[in-house]
């Protein structure tokens, strides 16, 4: 890596770490590029299923890409260039704490890409005795505003494993997707941002849609079927309420690889019949009638609050028929028996 600046961040503001050009290469050979093994395209058909094994995956994009993850990791590339430096490291501390969650190595390539690698700034990073690159407070004696660092007995070791995440930006657009973002831990992510307002509105967005009378998002292969909502303000409070669903909505884009756009209507009618053979058949079954989402006779798919999980569960395949006891199970139902 070639570390050109470091950064403490928080929700609302970033700062440079005042370090100089031999303390910037010294980090940069401490610092190893987290592995992406295992990682999975987010945008790929598979990925609603991998993703409830996999805790890193990536997203390609441009700037008119949709993805809350983007919008997030590109705003902090925003002006990057002109952040300012902290002045006093007072302003790291708080009352013997931390202001800021996440530390930033910003790494530039030789043709202009960069990369933002993120890492969590926690309070098991404040030592009491020296490590490696450590920020030093301020001392009272000292009339300088300047920023240390150096190896002292009070400040804090900058995290240098366990990224968090990190966004790549090409300076040629032309050569490919300008920004990629890579989510290393996706559930501390999701914490650490704070992402859930996010989330609901790309859940509104996403019912806007399928709700739109233009251009409306279709299901099948054959493009042959529309979604209609009923009570929307209670059928986004069941989403809103669920995490699972509220990731299957913020989530979704209109790929023509989901298994969803790769069946025909007939195909569509018959895993709703079986649904409700079902139900009729099994006491047990874990969910009602009024859980199946309607299909009528101008082949629009109506989705109430009662039926909106499974209508979830279509979206993501994620129906589970158990070839042994032939039960089928619906994710949000199983959860919530």
């Amino acid at each position: 890596m070639n570390i050109v600046n470091v950064l403490v961040i928080n929700s609302n503001k970033k700062y440079k770490l005042g370090f100089n050009d031999d303390q910037l290469d010294e980090l940069s050979k401490m610092l190893v590029r987290p592995s992406e093994r295992g990682m999975v395209n987010y945008m790929d058909k598979d990925t609603i299923e991998a993703l409830d094994t996999s805790n890193k995956y990536y997203i390609s994009g441009d700037d008119n890409a949709k993805a809350y993850q983007l919008d997030i990791l590109k705003s902090l590339l925003i002006g990057i260039e002109n952040t300012p430096i902290l002045k006093s490291t007072n302003d790291v501390f708080d009352d013997g704490g931390l202001k800021y969650t996440l530390v930033g190595y910003l790494s530039k390539e030789d043709n202009g890409n960069q990369e933002l690698f993120l890492y969590r700034l926690k309070e098991t990073n404040l030592v009491k005795d020296s490590g490696f690159w450590i920020f030093k407070k301020k001392n009272a004696a000292s009339k300088s505003n300047s920023v240390k660092i150096e190896q002292v007995d009070t400040g804090f070791n900058l995290p240098v494993s366990d990224c968090l995440a990190s966004i790549y930006k090409r300076k040629d657009s032309n050569e490919g997707k300008q920004y990629k973002a890579k989510i290393y831990q996706a559930v501390i992510f999701d914490k650490v941002f704070k992402t859930l307002e996010t989330q609901h509105k790309y859940v509104d967005r996403t019912l806007e849609k399928f709700a739109s009378t233009s251009d409306p998002i279709k299901l099948l292969k054959d493009d042959k079927v529309t979604v209609s909502f009923s009570n929307l303000d209670k059928l986004k409070q069941v989403i809103y309420d669920d995490d699972h669903l509220t990731k299957t909505f913020a989530a979704f884009h209109d790929n023509k690889n989901r298994i969803i756009k790769q069946i025909d209507l007939q195909k569509l009618k018959d895993v709703l019949d079986t649904l409700k053979d079902h139900i009729q058949n099994n006491a047990d079954a874990g969910f009602e009638i009024k859980n199946i989402p309607v299909l009528n006779s101008s082949n629009k798919l109506e989705v109430t609050e009662d039926s909106v999980p499974t209508f979830a569960a279509l979206l993501d395949n994620k129906v589970i028929q158990r070839l042994l006891s032939n039960k089928i199970e619906i994710p949000y139902f199983k959860r919530h028996s």
